[in-house]
């Protein structure tokens, strides 16, 4: 079963879905899903990359976007995607409930969050399950929220969780007992970002928190007009230590700069084209994290923009009219986005060139149900590879400096979040509430 992940609409506050049955289970016994070789998909453009940042083994996956930058780079892991093990942490995806949180991983610990607001961690060689802590408590009083688990971020020997039900928890990530609790006047839908001394939550209505991460105390608030209609998920913020500044996306489409230390906007921009029909909604909002690296800040919107603009000054340093709810990559000089309309791009960061360009439409059907929605998950850059999956479970793996495909290979389970990778390993969540692990 599959879900449109970030592209599910609110309504005010209630979760417009569509139906589709849960019957699809996760196969018994072991999946060895190696990647062979697979002919060219169709390519837009023809041009190649240069030059590629070496693959680094990053050691963690701490939050949305490995780090506060939202910078991934080129990480090393392994290419062929066998299965070292798997294991269940609660509910999934239902008529009811969505899964928006994705794992972090710090140390050699896992961390999950399930669609009722169970969070566990596991051994991340082993697949031992260490604890559990479940954060279902209606504490704020928001019975009819869909998402009661929005996203996890881990610091300093602390797991942040934010949840649909307003609720902000810091727990030990030892051992999962609570250290602090806070109650927004929102829900939340947004994955935390965590800073050196700052916890950073994003609630609905479009206002943006400063908690201490030791206390959970609010050093600041900021909002902006709230809207109507938005989307499941959203763009968690970005800091950028150097400048002391926080960078955020909000739901009408406007990102802003902001003094960390007393939330004082710096300047703003709006992320709306003036062809609303060429957008495939008209909701503007922001889904995809900023991107800040070096004094530039890069960002894309639901209303086909994207674009690079001169943190300090707010000038934009160059603009394209491509539209996304999915995260970008950055890696190196290049930024690589799945579009609204299923273009993978690996884009010059420097002027916004499209290197080269490929169409995705092809691999959005389910072999198993043609009426199923398929979507593709953000790109993830692997030992010099782009691994881009899709939620019903199929991986293609694309030579990232040429755009040539290179490999096809299908999973077995809906993962509607996508991969990630730390440790030499890939991870991956399924849409039932298991967690994978891959060599």
């Amino acid at each position: 079963m599959h879900w449109l992940g970030k592209g599910l609409c609110l309504c005010g506050m209630a979760l417009c879905l569509s139906s589709c049955s849960q019957d699809k289970k996760l196969p018994e016994g072991v999946r060895i899903s190696a990647l062979g070789d697979f002919d060219n998909a169709v390519q837009i453009q023809n041009k190649k990359i240069s030059v590629l940042p070496a693959a680094y083994p990053n050691v963690s996956w701490a939050q949305a976007g490995v780090n506060p930058q939202h910078v991934i780079g080129n990480l090393k892991a392994g290419f062929d995607l066998q299965e070292l093990w798997s294991n269940n942490f609660g509910k999934g995806i239902s008529k009811r409930d969505i899964l928006l949180a994705s794992p972090v991983v710090k140390g050699n610990n896992i961390f999950v969050m399930d669609s009722k607001g169970l969070v566990s961690a596991f051994d991340i060689n082993s697949g031992e399950r260490l604890w559990e802590n479940n954060l279902t408590a209606n504490i704020g009083g928001f019975k009819e929220t869909k998402s009661r688990a929005s996203g996890l971020a881990v610091d300093d020997g602390t797991l942040f969780a934010t949840t649909g039900f307003g609720g902000v928890f810091a727990m030990n990530a030892e051992n999962g007992t609570p250290k602090w609790r806070k109650v927004m006047e929102s829900p939340i839908r947004i994955a935390p970002t965590v800073t050196d001394k700052m916890l950073l939550v994003q609630t609905v209505d479009n206002k943006l928190y400063a908690l201490d991460k030791a206390t959970g105390h609010e050093l600041w608030r900021f909002g902006v007009a709230h809207e109507d209609t938005v989307i499941a998920g959203g763009a968690a913020p970005a800091y950028d230590a150097d400048d002391n500044v926080v960078v955020a996306g909000f739901s009408n489409g406007e990102i802003v700069v902001l003094n960390a230390a007393v939330g004082t906007p710096l300047w703003s921009e709006m992320l709306v084209s003036n062809k609303q029909v060429t957008s495939t909604t008209e909701i503007n909002t922001i889904g995809a994290y900023p991107i800040v690296q070096d004094g530039v800040i890069y960002a894309i919107s639901n209303s086909n923009i994207m674009l690079a603009i001169d943190m300090r000054s707010g000038e934009k340093l160059w603009e394209r009219e491509i539209g996304s709810m999915q995260n970008m990559l950055l890696a190196g000089d290049y930024l690589f986005v799945i579009s609204n309309r299923n273009i993978l791009y690996a884009i010059d960061k420097n002027d916004g060139e499209t290197i080269w360009s490929m169409d995705v439409y092809e691999y959005l059907r389910d072999e198993d149900d043609g009426s199923v929605l398929v979507y593709a998950a953000p790109p993830l850059m692997l030992n010099g590879q782009i691994f881009l999956a899709f939620s019903n479970g199929s991986v293609i793996k694309i030579d990232a400096a040429s755009g040539t495909l290179r490999a096809k290979t299908d999973l077995g389970i809906d993962i509607s979040n996508g991969l990630i990778a730390a440790q030499e390993k890939v991870i991956a969540v399924s849409d039932d509430a298991d967690v994978i692990v891959f060599k």
